[in-house]
């Protein structure tokens, strides 16, 4: 809801950003537009992920400001490397663009989607691949296919089923030193989604349990499943 004494600065706002345009913009876009550039892009200015984005030069590409400085804060340490990244959600093929740019022209970077049209991306370096990740034969094929992960990066549909199926089926599968990363963790709030507030079965729910890994070491009689005590740490953020 937006208060009405905001109102006028709001629609001057709108016309100086979107200038030749009645067009009518939903709130995230508008704050990602507006209210942030005017308060926080400074923040990134030095971020190469963020001024790629930016920089029009790439398909449709769609991440919350925020991300940037996360995505460079625990990715930085494989730019110019080999690295294979995965990332769940090709949609119009603009992340993929920028990670090849980020990480360089040794890196391998794979995007899982279930659009078939996602193909139309592929290029040197960028390889589609055409599944559900809901699908546990899916990722059993994945995993005799691409035997190494270095980064997986979860961007897919954001359900419950979805997310968690995914982290069963492939953590274990992730390099040491690697990264897992799971985005819009919000939707385990949100009943479309299956999702509410510490309701069973979501994956923030589910997640939480990973604390017990991290601190293995020190429960008494127990054992953790074999590959699960890999976790180094875990941090969440929002979003």
């Amino acid at each position: 809801m937006v208060c009405s004494v905001y109102y006028k600065e709001i629609k001057r706002k709108i016309k100086e950003v979107f200038p030749n345009t009645e067009k009518v913009i939903n709130i995230s876009e508008f704050y990602q537009k507006v209210v942030f550039k005017k308060y926080h892009e400074h923040l990134l200015q030095e971020n190469d992920l963020y001024r790629f984005a930016c920089n029009g030069k790439h398909t449709a590409l769609s991440k919350w400001f925020h991300y940037f400085e996360i995505y460079d804060k625990y990715f930085k340490k494989f730019r110019n490397t080999d690295v294979i990244m995965y990332e769940i959600g090709v949609c119009k093929g603009g992340s993929m663009q920028m990670w090849q740019d980020y990480f360089g022209k040794n890196a391998t970077i794979i995007g899982i989607d279930i659009n078939d049209e996602c193909h139309k991306y592929e290029k040197e370096n960028i390889h589609i691949e055409i599944g559900s990740q809901d699908d546990r034969n899916f990722w059993k094929y994945f995993k005799e296919k691409y035997p190494r992960i270095d980064i997986l990066l979860d961007d897919g549909g954001h359900t419950m089923e979805q997310q968690i199926i995914t982290y069963e089926s492939m953590f274990t599968h992730i390099s040491d030193g690697g990264i897992y990363l799971c985005e819009d963790c919000h939707t385990s709030y949100w009943e479309k989604y299956n999702g509410g507030y510490k309701k069973d079965g979501t994956f923030i729910e589910y997640s939480k349990n990973w604390i017990d890994v991290v601190n293995e070491n020190y429960i008494e009689g127990y054992q953790m499943k074999p590959g699960y005590n890999k976790i180094e740490k875990i941090i969440y953020y929002n979003k």
